[in-house]
């Protein structure tokens, strides 16, 4: 069974990152984990897409960056 969500972009992925990630501070936790989106059984990895190429991965990377 899979899911399907439509009208993402990177932007709200970002919002949504986001609110993760201060959560996870007032948490004091030190990790957020993301279970990738296109994973086809040899592992989850995070990949760049064609329409949104590197994207979403450049949203995690500012995130952590900050």
């Amino acid at each position: 069974t899979g899911v399907l969500y439509n009208g993402v972009t990177p932007e709200k992925f970002q919002d949504y990152i986001m609110q993760l990630a201060r959560l996870a501070l007032c948490r004091k936790e030190k990790c957020i984990f993301i279970n990738a989106w296109n994973e086809w059984a040899e592992g989850t990895y995070l990949e760049p897409d064609v329409q949104h190429r590197y994207e979403y991965l450049e949203v995690i990377k500012e995130i952590v960056n900050k």
